[in-house]
């Protein structure tokens, strides 16, 4: 089994790094969404209930939530590229800070990843990568 590893990417603090070997390199989402969620004391599917201007109730559920941050996961996918909206919108509602962790599967940093860390950073959300570390 190749080897995958946790990168948590900071504007300024540079790189950290946690193992995650028994995680197979072809799980599902959800399998990186708990992962990262418990390695950082998290919890998992946060509901947030809202009611637009007129008065539809919805709900939005966030895939992971510490105590200052709202953090939308997803692969290094194209149907990723919404996790800024989602973690922004459940910052809104939260009133905490939006953050973004996307599952590197191959290795290298796609159109995909870089769109994504690239509007994050303009927009100062921050950016999480759980990167294959290809051997």
């Amino acid at each position: 089994m190749k080897n995958i590893r946790i990168y948590f990417i900071f504007a300024i603090l540079g790189v950290t790094q946690i193992s995650a070997d028994e995680i197979p390199i072809d799980s599902k989402e959800d399998a990186y969404n708990d992962f990262w969620c418990a390695a950082i004391a998290g919890k998992r599917e946060v509901r947030y209930n809202y009611t637009t201007s007129d008065n539809i109730s919805s709900f939005i559920k966030i895939d992971c939530e510490t105590d200052d941050l709202v953090i939308e996961g997803g692969l290094d996918k194209r149907s990723s590229l919404d996790s800024i909206q989602q973690s922004v919108f459940a910052g809104i509602l939260s009133g905490k800070k939006a953050a973004i962790y996307i599952y590197d599967t191959d290795g290298k940093e796609g159109k995909y990843e870089y769109r994504i860390r690239t509007a994050a950073q303009a927009l100062g959300i921050q950016y999480f990568s759980l990167g294959n570390n290809k051997e």
